[in-house]
């Protein structure tokens, strides 16, 4: 895979039965993230980025509840639109890094997208205690569905170090890389 090309992403492993391999992408966890989105920032006046959001299907749930909070959905596999020509509030980007095959680059193109505070709220999980022993046979190291960058709080600090950005993790999944951190998502992230 480190050889592939956007087409072979998108013919090998972003295709027609990808949903057969990661059944809760289409409907269930979009639905789920945009409540969570909701029930934390709907009454703010913020505009996000779901990077790495597919169809679009969380910034449509989250535009269409007539809230506060604006969503746009940006994927550099699943669409062939232009990244958008503006920055955001906060970038989110739920259980995507993962598939990055650059994953250096692939954090400096969502920097691109945020205002001046560099907010990005980001899952992916994070590696075991005990992967030596695991190995490849860890749940979430699968190739067809696309996880083939695997993590760890060193490997994402390093990657925060290199574009001179903090990150705060939060437990084994969650991380919030920032440059400062807005007072309207601190209640969150204590």
């Amino acid at each position: 895979m480190d050889d592939f090309t956007q087409a072979d992403f998108s013919a090998r492993v972003y295709n027609a039965d990808y949903h057969l391999f990661d059944p809760g992408f289409e409907e269930e966890r979009p639905a789920d993230l945009a409540q969570r989105l909701l029930g934390h920032f709907g009454d703010l006046q913020l505009d996000i980025c779901d990077y790495g959001g597919g169809r679009g299907r969380m910034a449509g749930i989250i535009n269409a509840a007539g809230r506060k909070l604006r969503a746009t959905t940006w994927d550099p596999f699943f669409n062939d639109q232009p990244m958008p020509d503006k920055t955001f509030d906060l970038v989110v980007s739920f259980e995507v890094f993962e598939h990055s095959p650059t994953p250096a680059q692939t954090l400096a193109q969502m920097l691109e997208l945020t205002d001046a505070n560099r907010l990005i709220l980001l899952s992916t999980l994070c590696q075991p205690a005990d992967i030596e022993s695991q190995r490849l046979a860890w749940w979430y190291c699968a190739p067809r569905n696309g996880h083939i960058s695997l993590h760890t709080n060193a490997s994402l600090d390093y990657l925060a170090d290199q574009v001179d950005i903090a990150v705060a993790h939060f437990g084994a999944g969650t991380h919030l890389f920032y440059d400062r951190i807005p007072d309207w998502i601190t209640p969150y992230f204590r």
